[in-house]
C-alpha cells in the first residue's frame, strides 16, 4: 500500500512543479493544488516527511489551502522531527521572521 502510495504521490510532485508553467487556466491550478493536497496529507500520515514539509509549504504561501502560519510550523516541527532539513531550515525562517510563533 505504501508503495502505491508512494508512486502517485512522486507523479503529483512532478505535476505539481509544471502545472501552471503551460497553463493560464487558475481554475485548474486550484483543483491541482487540492488534490495535491489530499494525497500529501495521505502520505504524510504514513509518516512521509517529505509530505510533511510540502503541506507546511502549502500553509505558509497559502498554496491550494487558506494561509497560516501556526499550521505551516505544525507540519515543519513534524518533518523536522523526522530529519527533514527544508522544513527545519523553514522554521528558523519563521522564527526569525516571527511568524507562527508567539
Amino acid at each position: 500500500m505504501y508503495c502505491i502510495l508512494r508512486v502517485i504521490f512522486l507523479v503529483c510532485v512532478s505535476i505539481h512543479s509544471s502545472v501552471g508553467k503551460n497553463s493560464q487556466d487558475n481554475s485548474e491550478i486550484k483543483e491541482f493544488d487540492h488534490k495535491a493536497k489530499e494525497w500529501f496529507e495521505k502520505a504524510a500520515a504514513l509518516g512521509d516527511a517529505y509530505s510533511m514539509s510540502q503541506l507546511g509549504y502549502m500553509y505558509l504561501v497559502g498554496k491550494g489551502v487558506t494561509q497560516d502560519n501556526q499550521k505551516a510550523k505544525e507540519w515543519f516541527e513534524k518533518a523536522a522531527a523526522l530529519g527533514d532539513a527544508y522544513s527545519m531550515s523553514q522554521l528558523g525562517y519563521m522564527h526569525l521572521g516571527g511568524k507562527g510563533v508567539h
